[in-house]
């Protein structure tokens, strides 16, 4: 299984999510 940081790079190489879209993740992982 990937981590949610893993997972948010894979989105935004693939232009799915911006990058405010993956520190959003990143900090909602975190809490």
């Amino acid at each position: 299984m990937v981590s949610n940081e893993e997972f948010a790079r894979i989105l935004l190489g693939k232009k799915l999510i911006t990058d405010a879209q993956v520190e959003e993740v990143l900090v909602e992982s975190k809490a």
